[in-house]
């Protein structure tokens, strides 16, 4: 059941940036490309370097329909491919065929690859600014995928065949602590907000939804099996 919690108050926009990736399907060179979006993400992080600082950036390209930009579509895919999934699976799944599947699960893979590349960009950012040994960095998903697996089609939502439409990443770092960990254990997304609350020192609202996951280990480096509590 979920808590009900007051409305916060609104943040100081100040403190903080927000960045998100406007659009899914769009003509080379918009928004949906992750390395455009991560340079926005620097220019924007460099603006806000002379205080506290925080920044939500979010990359959709390995949302459907798996369309990353070329040549970044070619790197898994079969070059011999003729079929309706050459440069995404906008068109639907239905009756795909074996090869069809392998075709889309290799675009799904680019996708997540330009997403790499993107993100480090950001991250080599931080360490040629001098700030990568004092900010936190949060890497997670919003939803898993399905691909296939156990007779089922590919997207998000199905979650009662199995685990992959919610089972997603979350890795944590904060350089102010030393020793790397994994948590074997379940965790869920709603921790999130109160780890970070307390990483920053910050006391959380009285009421929320959550646990902080510091007390599970070093945290820098922290990686956890990840539950969404719902999946939309």
């Amino acid at each position: 059941m979920k808590v009900n919690q007051p409305v916060p108050e609104p943040v100081d926009p100040s403190a903080g940036r927000i960045v998100y990736e406007t659009s899914i399907v769009a003509p080379p060179g918009g928004v949906d490309d992750p390395g455009q979006l991560a340079s926005d993400a620097i220019r924007r992080m460099r603006r806000l370097e002379g205080g506290p600082f925080a920044m939500l950036v979010s990359f959709s390209t390995a949302c459907a329909p798996y369309a990353p930009h070329a040549p970044d579509y070619q790197r898994f895919t079969d070059p011999s491919y003729r079929g309706l999934y050459k440069y995404d699976a906008k068109d639907g799944a239905e009756g795909a065929d074996a090869r069809d599947q392998a075709q889309i699960r290799a675009l799904y893979a680019a996708a997540i690859a330009s997403v790499d590349d993107a993100a480090q960009s950001i991250l080599e950012a931080l360490a040629g600014d001098g700030l990568a040994n004092r900010t936190i960095v949060v890497v997670t998903s919003g939803h898993g995928e399905a691909l296939f697996e156990h007779g089922r089609g590919r997207g998000q939502g199905e979650h009662l065949s199995g685990d992959e439409g919610t089972h997603v990443p979350l890795v944590i770092v904060d350089p102010r602590h030393a020793s790397p960990g994994r948590e074997a254990r379940v965790v869920r997304d709603v921790d999130l907000a109160p780890t970070l609350y307390e990483l920053m020192g910050v006391a959380p609202p009285a009421v929320m939804d959550g646990a902080s996951l510091v007390a599970l280990g070093g945290v820098v480096g922290l990686e956890a099996e990840v539950h969404k509590r719902s999946c939309s």
